[in-house]
């Protein structure tokens, strides 16, 4: 199947916010992630403002995943692919988008307990580089970081 590359707009909010819950579950399932919509709504609406870049990513005209990066710093705030698309290169197809989109660098923020995800931005070509701590779970954290040098991807 072929994934097609979008800007989000206004009515793609609320099936977002579905589905970013449904993949951070699924990775994290002893977190509560109900409680944390309306901070993803918010960040949605903000992107409707210009402060964020909303790309989404459609398959046979569902969607199944975006991204959300916040155009200034190049953080990128959100990825979030449907569990049932887990593996189909969705969430490939929507780095390498961001990566066009950026200015030449992104940085994320991912859980030290979620290998999975460490090794899909080390094999897109982000490097760690720091140690935190999430706001809003209190899990530890890696910063990554892709410059978009040729010996970075």
């Amino acid at each position: 199947m072929t994934v097609h590359i979008r800007a989000g707009a206004p009515s793609d909010h609320a099936i977002l916010v579905e589905i970013w819950e449904a993949a951070w579950s699924e990775t994290y399932p002893g977190v509560n992630f109900s409680g944390r919509r309306a901070l993803v709504e918010e960040q949605l609406r903000e992107a409707d403002t210009g402060r964020y870049r909303l790309r989404v990513a459609e398959m046979s005209g569902a969607r199944t995943g975006f991204t959300l990066v916040e155009k200034h710093s190049g953080l990128l705030e959100i990825i979030a692919v449907i569990p049932a698309r887990w593996g189909d290169g969705v969430s490939k197809i929507l780095i390498e988008d961001a990566k066009t989109q950026s200015k030449g660098h992104l940085t994320l923020f991912v859980g030290q307990g979620n290998p999975r995800a460490i090794r899909f931005y080390q094999k897109e070509g982000f490097r760690i580089v720091g140690e935190g701590t999430s706001p809003h779970s209190g899990l530890p954290t890696f910063r990554m970081d892709w410059d978009g040098s040729p010996l970075m991807r």
